[in-house]
């Protein structure tokens, strides 16, 4: 038996980027003002700013990432279960030591640390640990890792003698990129890494939280008081066909096309069976995600290109993208590479595993993230997967003091990945040249 340390912290103070330890960095009291406010601040080195809420943790668990490669990043979600038989988490109770601080939009992140080893003893006498037992146990530390960082959305108390808890229900950064409209001036014919830090900077988001790609695609968008999501979502993932979303520290990550065909994602992070690693394995093949007739809108005009042999098998089955900002070329290229990867057959798995089975799946559990790539072997389950996928959506679920971890990840085959991009792939993997 295996189980991590955890550590959940309530902000002490409001706003989009309330204070990151790691980086030493505070807004103060910032719930008044905007985000173009909040980047004109100067920042100092401060200690504390987080209060340690561990010890009265339930549960908790989280949700992020896409269903399918063709969908954009939903905004992530959380759920926090607290022990509140003292009223601290009930945000009315002026005797809570925690009143004042139980704000809409608050700041609550999940970490995971070190991982301690159990050779012995009972589901029972692991249900009777706390998470505040847990968190006073010296670990074998391999380093901390950021799990989920959400924004209160509901506080939900429940008095009855049989309770005594409180449900605090969260979602991550995107809920706030969504509430802010801005007119950016962005300059013309911009790599699109570029312009998505031009669309951070007027709305103000911290250098420090965000992590992005240098993009491929030169375009000259414009927007007219549109959403900061609207925006980084039709530069990110619209036009570039890259990916957009919020990691487990809070960070704003951009992705470009050409970040699975390189570096650390041409390489499996590890291999998982359904004979010891996996408690579940799911594969659905599913007819709605083939698409054999792309029709691409671009800055002047649009594309189609159809796979006469999938229609013939499977019938026509269109998709629509609206890029509208991208070059007559690079829609050609857009189209080719998307028909190749969605007009065959493909299997789209899901696994489950239990964390606490092991050292290795437990450094797994909380260590991979959106994009990272694993192989999936079946021996017993006969569904015939023996292959290498990218990970598309993250769950977990930890409960009972962290004795209880399971995780879940939505799968994309890594195959469907099928061209290859120049000084960037592995020699010999595909003839297809990405654009």
């Amino acid at each position: 038996m295996v189980r991590a340390s955890y550590l959940v912290e309530l902000a002490t103070v409001d706003g989009p980027w309330p204070l990151n330890a790691e980086y030493g960095r505070s807004f103060g009291s910032v719930s008044s003002l905007t985000f173009a406010q909040i980047g004109a601040l100067r920042f100092e080195e401060v200690s504390g700013g987080w209060s340690d809420i561990t010890p009265w943790v339930k549960s908790f668990s989280f949700s992020r990432g896409r269903d399918d490669v063709l969908s954009t990043i939903q905004t992530g979600t959380g759920r926090l279960t607290l022990v509140n038989s003292d009223g601290r988490f009930s945000p009315g109770y002026s005797g809570s030591p925690l009143y004042g601080q139980l704000n809409s939009m608050r700041a609550i992140r999940f970490k995971a640390g070190g991982i301690q080893g159990s050779t012995s003893g009972t589901f029972a006498d692991l249900g009777t640990q706390t998470f505040s037992a847990i968190a006073s146990t010296t670990f074998q530390s391999f380093g901390g890792s950021a799990l989920f960082f959400g924004y209160i959305q509901s506080i939900t108390p429940d008095p009855r003698k049989g309770a005594q808890e409180c449900v605090i229900e969260l979602a991550d950064g995107f809920c706030w990129l969504d509430l802010i409209s801005t007119t950016p001036s962005l300059t013309s014919d911009t790599l699109t890494g570029s312009l998505i830090h031009q669309i951070l900077d007027t709305a103000g988001w911290p250098s420090a939280a965000r992590a992005i790609d240098t993009g491929q695609s030169t375009i000259s968008p414009v927007f007219n008081d549109q959403t900061v999501l609207t925006q980084l979502t039709s530069v990110g993932v619209t036009n570039e066909n890259g990916i957009v979303y919020m990691d487990g520290s809070g960070k704003v990550q951009f992705d470009d096309r050409h970040s699975r065909k390189k570096g650390a994602r041409l390489v499996s992070t590890g291999t998982f069976t359904d004979t010891d690693a996996l408690s579940e394995l799911h594969a659905e093949r599913p007819a709605r995600e083939i698409y054999n007739d792309i029709k691409i809108t671009h800055a002047t005009g649009e594309v189609n290109i159809i796979d006469t042999t999938s229609v013939a098998r499977r019938g026509r089955r269109r998709l629509t993208i609206s890029a509208s900002f991208i070059s007559y070329t690079e829609a050609v290229g857009r189209a080719y590479s998307t028909l190749s990867e969605k007009s065959i057959e493909t299997d789209r798995p899901s696994v489950m595993f239990w964390a606490n089975r092991s050292v290795d799946l437990m450094q797994h559990a909380i260590s991979r993230d959106l994009g990272d790539r694993v192989t999936i072997v079946d021996s017993v389950s006969r569904t015939g997967i023996n292959s290498d996928f990218f990970i598309e959506r993250i769950e977990h679920s930890v409960s009972e003091g962290g004795a209880y971890h399971e995780v879940t990840w939505l799968l994309s085959p890594a195959s469907a990945v099928a061209s290859w991009a120049l000084d960037s792939s592995q020699l010999g993997v595909s003839t297809t040249l990405d654009y």
